[in-house]
């Protein structure tokens, strides 16, 4: 993840081009000009847009309950950013994903 202010054509470009090379799955960037959330996915050596749901919640497909309420972050209503990040985390799939990394060690 990365804060994007007046660097924005390079942290979508060139740093774009090195986190595929070195396999990055996923990247997030929050772009402050825009007031815009870019989070990315590599498929099939290609990063694709992840968009929002219906209430405008992204969510990762990598880590299974990291999620981020993109209108509660620019509204800066950080009870709600965390109530959503919570709520995902509570998640059956997170708590999957949680005993994998544990059986990983």
């Amino acid at each position: 993840m990365e804060i994007s202010y007046s660097s924005t054509a390079r942290d979508l470009g060139i740093k774009s081009d090195i986190y595929r090379r070195h396999g990055v799955r996923e990247y997030l960037v929050i772009l402050a000009q825009e007031n815009d959330v870019l989070w990315r996915e590599a498929v099939k050596g290609r990063y694709r847009k992840f968009m929002p749901d219906s209430n405008g919640v992204l969510r990762s497909t990598v880590f299974p309950g990291l999620s981020l309420d993109t209108a509660a972050l620019w509204s800066r209503d950080w009870p709600q950013v965390r109530a959503c990040l919570e709520e995902n985390l509570a998640t059956p799939e997170h708590a999957a994903f949680v005993r994998r990394l544990r059986k990983a060690r």
